[in-house]
């Protein structure tokens, strides 16, 4: 009889191992989230001259691509921020949240590290959007929270998670999408 108990317990440390652990919430500092929004990838390749005048709000001359890419990485570098405390208390209730649906949903798209970088949202309109493995959220995201829109920043974590996750594994996309 003492063999059944043990068995029980055996089975559920097996199940809880089995399970993904709680990732490793990275909210950068503004310096280090400046060197890691530059860092090369096909996202520049891509950047046209116009992408950047409409980022920038400045007229840019297609000629000087590589002069402009200067600039326009320097106007992302000036728009990184650093987190407040009051921010990352907001904000860590609202990835817990993410992170339960996530493993409910589709585990294997949770990361073990899951990296956030905070910008004034003006590279992007106040989109929020990912670069290589980190999701870039604009102060006015941050500020729906303030605002009570939980769900809507949770919906956008989880959205920004699943692009990482697919440019990581596209051959995931056709089980991802019917499990969603």
């Amino acid at each position: 009889m003492k063999f059944i108990p043990a068995l029980w317990l055996a089975a559920a440390l097996i199940v809880r191992a089995a399970e993904p652990a709680q990732p490793k919430v990275v909210l950068m500092d503004a310096e280090t989230a400046a060197k890691e929004i530059l860092t090369p990838d096909p996202f520049f390749d891509r950047l046209t001259t116009l992408d950047m005048s409409l980022r920038i709000g400045v007229e840019l001359e297609p000629a000087r691509r590589d002069e402009d890419m200067d600039l326009f990485k320097e106007f992302l570098r000036e728009n990184v921020r650093n987190w407040t405390p009051a921010e990352k208390e907001l904000v860590m209730p609202a990835l817990k949240d993410a992170a339960g649906k996530i493993k409910t949903v589709y585990p294997k798209l949770m990361p073990a590290e899951w990296s956030f970088i905070k910008t004034t949202g003006r590279e992007e309109g106040g989109a929020t959007y990912t670069r290589g493995r980190h999701i870039i959220l604009s102060q006015s995201t941050i500020g729906n929270l303030e605002e009570g829109k939980f769900q809507q920043f949770v919906r956008e974590t989880i959205h920004e998670t699943v692009h990482i996750y697919l440019r990581a594994h596209p051959e995931q996309k056709p089980a991802l999408y019917k499990a969603i």
